[in-house]
């Protein structure tokens, strides 16, 4: 076999030539193992194979390892040992080690997964005891890709999930931490080696608990973490708060001296990062914080409650941060992205969980400070901020005590209400959701006299206004019905008065047409459903009444499936179709025995709606759940349906092809089965074979195994003695699924795994409870196993409140079973009566569960009755109960604990030992009794009280940043937030800016740079981000002009128009619109800025126009001097033409001068056509036959749709639509997508789908049109998330262009000429491709334009999508080869898009002009205020002989987001140091240095500039004091907090008075920073102190210094 020829094979095009090369490798591997493994490993090992065969070859030796099947995986580990010889896999090891040093990264990281694959055979046997010294010497000594494919390899090899290597790995602990550490430390230069040792020691944590025992280890480890939370790069960062994360989760008992001394500030700066993935992950800090105290207090709860003295340590972490956190997340709840959809984790949800569970931590502690943000922003003219109020004050529903939250849900109730008018949906929302908060928790505030009028009739409104908001509302009324719902069987109850009214409400809502809102619609019958279910019976003649009403419209919808003509048709019906069902669900649980009269109608309606439903349908499944309810309404007389309905649950039963019908249809034979009892025996036989043959299915059969299992027991009590046929079969089944286990890792099933217990445990109590009834022998058979498997769940640490419930239900069932003791020594196992105390004591499990244990402890006690002469003991008899059978049950309290009694029955002591807290908690005892007990026993029953000594938590940051702006113009509003989370329309990037303005004014925008210039902090400036770049991201300042915004000037005649240039292009669009103009042209969206729009360059589709700037008339810029420039094709010409695409770097756009056309409308038509015919067509008109054109190319259907767009004056006909255009088909579409990224192979058959199902399967004749408002009919949908590549090329190698890349994607690589594999490549489609012409402009052309300068330009754009930010598998190869062709063809890429291989030296070729835009950059901003590191990666000189400017900003890093695409972590220049009140031992430092250099090109060109004023340009600094936290007597050298806010306070004060006292500090501060350290500088601090670098103190051996 020619190995290099078989490899290559693998990775061919050809399916037929790719299967048969793996059925070879395959055939290999059984033949000769060895041999198979050792030339694989020679392959991947060569440095002279070719890039590909040595992946091939790393793919394949990783598929010799790996089995998604445990089994399967185990088979393939025992191979290795047993069919490799010692010499074999020797040398196999060790060619894998040397493959980690290899330049080939792809190769080192095949060779990093076999690696971790052998070590998770070999490590657990000790049999490669040289891996890890190996790892760690390349650590230590390696090249950075050694570096970091070691550590890639120690990751791989950590995260394992087997459990016999993770106790193995224990023993090299030590090894992992030292290269962990090694490479995580913050002198690792290299950030892609530091990111892979976060990784790998995030992994290890669990295992390395030993070493994290040792102080000095870990202060060591803390050290490394705490700096990588400071190092720049965001997913260095990210990985570091998770590490926090995961050891507080498992140390928290170690964190008290850390979090005193760093991990608050850290966390809490964390927080303000504006790279979201960073905050979040901060926050989710205290979130582990408080649900770890929550649990811990729980712990300690219960262990007092038992008598024992054991508690866990208690911190009050959350309660001394509260005051200090708190805040900082109520000011991220206003960080909403109003266009998130509802499933996204945003940093506002991350706050607002946060929140939420604080309140749950600290209580009523939280409230006032909440109530102060509430007041303060409730009012708030921006949406956010009040939307931000009505959310804090709904988090804290749950927590404080109900007493302190009545009085101030009273008075808040009337603002809510109110604010369910607001004018931004997003706010009412929001106050719904508070309301059904308080419906939840606090319903008791509610008045149902004053509040439920107003709260009920607002409610409603919501209901009916708005579908966004429908969700929130319809949860808050039924919270609202079940919190006012009264006693079971109450006559009236506070809902009874708004009851008709209310149901007449949501039948208005609910009688809308199917062309109606189905949000809506759905959301309202579910309100129906509450209310009626919580009816009073005064109500249930309304109910019954209304059982009339849903009936004639479930009646009424038979007939319309005679109407279907589409499949939007069928959607709307059976939305219909199954909330009526829902409803009559609801009617006839509330009426049970009353529905009779009806019950021949709904039998009839649900037959008719059963027999015509399609396949597929999703209402079955509700008329399921409906007939269910009717026959445990009528019992027994619902047999008479039975012959009629049976056919229907048969062919449910055996419909294994839609599993959620089968599931349902086996619930309803479980409620018919109990509900006919014995009556349904004639029917069990059909039931039994038909669950049978669905377990004997494999996907199935093991899907609905728990199901069936449950079904089991519930016609065993159904049928009673009957089922003793059937019990043999089913005890089988049940032994056989008793010895499903779950595999470890497998946590996808654990859910499954525990249902299954559960099935098997209630199908074992149903036979017990039916046998039991004169059949108890035949039980025998089954009585060990049936304990041996409860045995089995009380070991097991996997179990759910559920499945111990069941285990109790069989526990006391079997003792009941068998009164005389016959396995009275089971039950009484040791084990046994763990399992029963465990459940009954516990404090998270309900009262259901709990009183379920103590009654299986009763039969338990009945195998031997105890008599106790009270007069024996020396105790005190506290309680009594009736122990059953008439035995007196005597609880037994020793008074002193010391004394023991002079007669203690073994079996006494067992059921009742003493000092168990619980034990006086009797319930037929009066609380009374407990008065005059001794306080040694009763402080057992108090809750934990933790310590109230006092906790110093201090606090300070931005320092310099405050000073700097006290400086200049108070007047002036400073809009700053430091809790921003900016990511790019298609989350592609995200960064976290450190501060972010809205400014509303021009001074605002001044202020902003001329601090920034001072502070020493780079500006950008966003929009909406819909570049997927970063070229908009950055860890320092951002501006948005969102609030900039204004138009100034509308010319009627001249259509010249003025505005700020923060405008977003919708807003300018509706503005004009207004007045009668419009945009001459637009790109395919409208939700950019003006500014952003043309900085980078934006296009439309037209030979008739150029790009968007073309219409700009003038500009104005404010500049890094903070002077305001203005520029046209008059003034400052050079000037505008660097702005017109200026990319951010020239300064602030603030107001554009734009020409405007008269307002039109455009009627266009699309039609479908063969790619050879656009082809034919392109020089003969097909780009100039209309105004606007442009083409949707389908590669895999070889053809392309044309859109042809002309003005004109006919009447508006919207365009046509079906249902693949609206929700559903989003939903549908988005779903398919994400489905294909992990199956690429079928985006072609979908890609072709998607085509027919949105315009028809016989659509060659594909042809559509409408007449829109001009702006409107230019925009399209982008759908999702997306990666997009586009280039424009001379209009005339558009054919050439499209040939290749068609014959590419086909496989005919002769005639593509592309040198790159397209194997595995899949693509989205359509391609769009438009055209531009900018040749005939005679405005100035701007120095960037990437169109051609001597005819029209053709956009080329490859576009990828991520659904649910999922990136596509095969983006990079994809645009590697569509970037070599467009390089090929003339190609320039557009500024704002993904491309990825265009080096500086390309960009200089293909813009002549570049040197003149750069000439322009760096006279306006030579220090770099507004460049960054996509400015310096494409367009600044390279960094040899050019070193970075003095302000700009440079990528430390960048990781992959939680939420996908990459989180961008940015490197703030250094700053000078700032004078500090406190030890440098005690500082967190970050040091800057700012100095403004007036522009040179000011100097040289005649701009028109006001007189230029004082800059007060100075030093500047930010800098975060210690966090100190002392429990307990503070020590000598500690600060209270009022000392610390002294000592500032006068310090800030005698910095205002003292300039030469500040000059002489700042001398002082540079020779310690910046050279050896002084007299003062007690630890020798470095001398390159890079930005926000933590300095912790407390991890440095100091003599004198008290560590505690």
């Amino acid at each position: 076999m020619n190995v290099n020829q078989v490899l290559e094979s693998t990775l061919s095009p050809d399916a037929s030539t790719r299967n048969n090369a793996e059925q070879q490798l395959l055939q290999a591997a059984e033949v000769d193992f060895s041999g198979y493994v050792s030339t694989l490993a020679h392959e991947l090992a060569n440095e002279q194979a070719q890039p590909h065969i040595r992946s091939a070859a790393g793919i394949a030796l990783k598929n010799s390892f790996s089995a998604r099947e445990y089994a399967r995986l185990r088979d393939l580990q025992l191979r290795w040992r047993e069919r490799v010889g010692a010499d074999v896999k020797i040398s196999v090891k060790g060619l894998a080690l040397q493959t980690l040093a290899s330049k080939d990264s792809r190769a080192g990281q095949s060779a990093a997964q076999f690696v971790a694959s052998i070590a998770a055979i070999e490590i657990p046997r000790t049999e490669w005891p040289e891996l890890m010294p190996a790892l760690v010497q390349n650590v230590g000594e390696g090249e950075d890709h050694l570096k970091q494919a070691s550590l890639v390899t120690i990751g791989y090899i950590c995260e394992g999930e087997d459990t016999e290597l993770r106790d193995s790995l224990v023993q090299h602990s030590n090894a992992i931490l030292t290269a962990v550490v090694q490479g995580a430390r913050k002198e690792e230069t290299n950030p892609d080696v530091r990111y892979a040792a976060i990784v790998a020691l995030s992994d290890s944590l669990e295992f390395v608990r030993t070493n994290f025992e040792n102080e000095g280890e870990r202060n060591y480890i803390m050290q490394v973490i705490c700096e990588a939370t400071q190092s720049g790069d965001s997913r260095i960062e990210s990985g570091a708060y998770g590490c926090l994360n995961r050891i507080m989760a498992l140390y928290y008992d170690k964190m008290r001296f850390y979090m005193e001394k760093a991990l608050f500030g850290l966390t809490i700066l964390g927080m303000k990062n504006q790279e979201e993935d960073v905050a979040k992950l901060a926050i989710e800090f205290w979130c582990t914080v408080c649900e770890e105290e929550l649990a811990i207090e729980d712990d300690n709860a219960l262990t007092q409650a038992e008598g024992g003295t054991e508690l866990r340590q208690y911190f009050n972490f959350a309660r001394v941060a509260a005051r200090e956190v708190i805040p900082v997340l109520l000011e991220l709840l206003a960080q909403q992205d109003e266009d998130s959809a509802e499933e996204d984790y945003n940093i506002s949800r991350a706050a607002y969980q946060c929140l939420q569970l604080f309140a749950q931590a600290v209580g009523s502690d939280i409230v006032q400070t909440v109530l102060g943000f509430v007041e303060r922003n409730l009012r708030h003219a921006d949406w956010h901020w009040r939307d931000a109020a009505v959310s804090a004050f709904g988090a804290i529903m749950e927590g404080p005590e109900e007493k302190m939250l009545e009085p101030l849900i009273k008075q808040a109730l009337p603002v809510l209400i109110q604010m369910m008018d607001d004018t931004a949906v997003q706010v009412k929302d929001s106050a719904a959701y508070t309301l059904g908060r308080i419906c939840e928790n606090v319903s008791d505030a509610i008045d149902p006299q004053t509040h439920l009028a107003p709260l009920v009739g607002s409610l409603f409104t919501g209901l009916s206004s708005n579908p966004k908001m429908a969700g929130s509302c319809c949860w808050a009324l039924m919270n609202l019905a079940d919190r006012f719902a009264g006693e079971p069987g109450a006559h009236v109850n506070p809902l009874t008065p708004h009851f008709p009214d209310s149901v007449t409400h949501i039948l208005r809502v609910t009688e809308s047409s199917p062309e109606g809102d189905a949000q809506l619609r759905m959301a309202a019958y579910e309100v129906l459903n509450a209310f009626v279910t919580n009816a009073a019976i005064d109500s249930l003649p309304i109910v019954a009444k209304l059982s009339d009403i849903v009936l004639q419209r479930l009646e009424g919808t038979i007939p319309m499936q005679q109407q279907i003509v589409s499949v939007d048709d069928r959607n709307i019906l059976e939305e219909i179709q199954t909330s009526l069902t829902s409803a009559l669900l609801a009617i006839i649980q509330r009426l049970e025995g009353e529905i009779k009269p009806q019950s021949d109608r709904i039998m009839h309606v649900l037959l008719q709606v059963l027999n015509s439903v399609g396949a597929k349908s999703s209402v079955p499944d509700t008329v399921f759940a409906t007939v269910g309810a009717l026959a445990n309404a009528l019992e027994e007389d619902f047999s008479k349906y039975m012959d009629s309905f049976a056919p229907f649950l048969y062919k449910a039963l055996g419909n294994r092809e839609e599993p959620a019908l089968c599931a349902m249809a086996i619930g309803l034979v479980s409620d018919i089965t109990r509900s006919l009892g014995e009556v349904s025996q004639p029917y069990c036989d059909a039931f039994m074979n038909y669950l049978l043959q669905t377990l004997s299915g494999t996907s199935a059969g093991n899907q609905l195994r728990p199901a069936i299992l449950q079904c089991f027991g519930d016609m065993a009590q159904a049928i009673g003695p009957h089922f003793e046929k059937y019990l043999s079969v089913v005890a089988q089944v049940l032994n056989q699924s008793s010895t499903m286990t779950l595999t470890d890792g497998a946590f996808e099933m654990f859910d499954y795994f525990i249902s299954l217990r559960e099935g098997i445990l209630d199908a074992w109590d149903g036979a017990i409870l039916a046998m039991k009834q004169g059949k108890a022998d035949s039980l025998r058979p089954y009585v060990e196993s049936i304990v041996k498997f409860l045995h089995l769940v009380a070991q097991d640490p996997n179990r759910s409140e559920a499945l111990l419930r069941a285990a109790m239900g069989v526990v006391g069932d079997l003792a009941d079973a068998f009164p005389g003791g016959d396995y009275g020594e089971a039950l009484r196992a040791e084990w046994m009566t763990q399992l029963v105390r465990e459940v009954r004591s516990s404090q998270e499990y309900s009262a259901r569960t709990k009183e379920t244990a103590r009654w299986a402890r009763e039969q338990i006690k009945r195998q031997a009755v105890l008599t106790v002469d009270v007069g024996s003991y020396d105790s005190t008899a506290v309680g009594w109960g009736n122990g059953g059978k008439g035995q007196a049950i005597i609880m037994l309290l020793h008074d002193n604990p010391s004394a023991k009694p002079a007669l203690q029955p073994r079996e006494l002591k067992e059921q009742f030992p003493p000092h168990r807290a619980r034990l006086h908690l009797h319930p037929d005892t009066p609380s009374d009794r407990y008065a005059s007990q001794p306080p040694n026993i009763f402080k057992h029953l108090s809750h934990f009280a933790s310590d109230d000594t006092d906790l110093e938590l201090l606090i300070s940051m931005d320092r310099y940043v405050q000073q700097e702006l006290s400086k200049v113009d108070d007047a002036v509003p400073f809009r700053a937030s430091a809790n921003h989370r900016h990511h790019t329309w298609a989350k592609t990037y995200h960064s976290f800016p450190e501060l972010y303005f809205q400014p509303h004014t021009i001074e605002e925008i001044r202020k902003i740079v001329n601090l920034a210039r001072r502070c020493r902090r780079r500006l950008v400036v966003v929009g909406c981000g819909h570049s997927p770049s970063d070229l908009t991201c950055t860890s320092s300042w951002m501006v948005n002009l969102d609030r900039y915004n204004k138009i100034l000037k509308l010319e009627e005649e001249s259509k010249k128009v003025v505005m700020q240039a923060g405008i977003r292009l919708h807003d300018l669009i509706a503005q004009l619109r207004e007045n009668g103009m419009a945009l001459p042209n637009l790109g395919s969206i409208d939700n950019q800025s003006i500014a952003g729009a043309f900085a980078t360059a934006t296009h439309g589709s037209s030979t008739r126009h150029g790009i968007l700037s073309q219409s700009v008339l003038s500009l104005k810029i404010m500049l890094a001097n903070g002077h305001e420039v203005a520029c046209s094709s008059e003034e400052n010409k050079d000037l505008f033409r660097a702005a017109l695409v200026s990319l951010g770097a020239l300064g602030i756009i603030t107001e554009v001068a734009f020409q405007a056309i008269p307002t039109f409308r455009l009627r266009w038509s699309q039609s479908l056509h063969p790619l050879h015919q656009i082809v034919a067509e392109w020089e003969k008109g097909l780009w100039a036959r209309t105004e606007f054109t442009r083409v949707w190319w389908l590669p895999y259907k070889k053809k392309a749709i044309v859109w042809r767009g002309d003005k004109t004056n006919e009447e508006i006909r919207p365009p046509p639509s079906n249902w693949w255009t609206g929700t559903l088909g989003f939903h549908a579409y988005h779903i398919l997508l994400y489905i294909s990224t992990w199956f690429p192979r079928i985006l072609p058959s979908l890609e072709n789908f998607v085509l027919n199902v949105q315009y028809g399967f016989t659509h060659d004749g594909l042809h559509t049109s409408a007449v829109q408002d001009g702006q409107t009919g230019l925009l399209m949908n982008c759908l999702y998330s997306q990666f997009v590549n586009e280039w424009a090329i001379p209009l005339e190698k558009g054919p050439e262009a499209l040939t290749r890349l068609s014959a590419w994607f086909h496989g005919d690589d002769e005639t593509a000429g592309i040198p790159y594999d397209r194997d595995g490549i899949y693509v989205h489609a359509p391609i769009e491709v438009r055209v531009t012409d900018t040749s005939t402009n005679t405005r100035p052309r701007p120095y960037l334009d990437n169109t051609v300068p001597d005819g029209p330009t053709l956009y080329l754009n490859a576009t990828l999508y991520r659904p649910y930010n999922t990136d596509p598998p095969c983006h990079k190869r994809y645009y590697e080869a569509f970037e070599w062709l467009m390089k090929e063809m003339g190609g320039r890429p557009h500024w704002a898009k993904n491309f990825s291989s265009v080096t500086k030296c390309e960009f200089r070729t293909m813009y002549p002009q570049m040197e003149d835009w750069l000439r322009v950059r760096n006279d306006l901003d030579p220090d770099g205020l507004f460049a960054g590191d996509w400015h310096r990666r494409y367009l600044l000189p390279d960094d040899e002989g050019a070193a970075s400017l003095k302000f700009e900003e440079r990528i430390e890093r960048t990781e992959s987001a939680q939420a996908g695409g990459l989180n961008w972590f940015g490197q703030l220049p250094a700053s000078l140091p700032f004078p500090s009140p406190q030890s440098s031992e005690e500082s967190f430092d970050m040091l800057h240095e700012a100095e403004v250099e007036p522009s040179a090109m000011l100097k040289a060109k005649t701009f028109n500039l006001p007189d230029p004023g004082s800059t007060g340009d100075g030093p500047g600094t930010t800098q975060l004091l210690p966090i100190t936290l002392n429990r307990g007597k503070a020590k000598r050298n500690d600060l209270s907090t009022r000392h610390w806010h002294n000592r500032y306070m006068a310090w800030q004060a005698r910095e205002r008075r003292q300039k030469e006292e500040r000059e002489r500090l700042l001398i002082q501060q540079r020779r310690i920073f910046g050279g050896e350290a002084g007299e003062d500088d007690e630890h020798g601090l470095c001398s390159n102190m890079m930005d926000y670098f933590v300095r912790l103190d407390f991890l440095i051996e100091t003599d004198g210094h008290d560590k505690s």
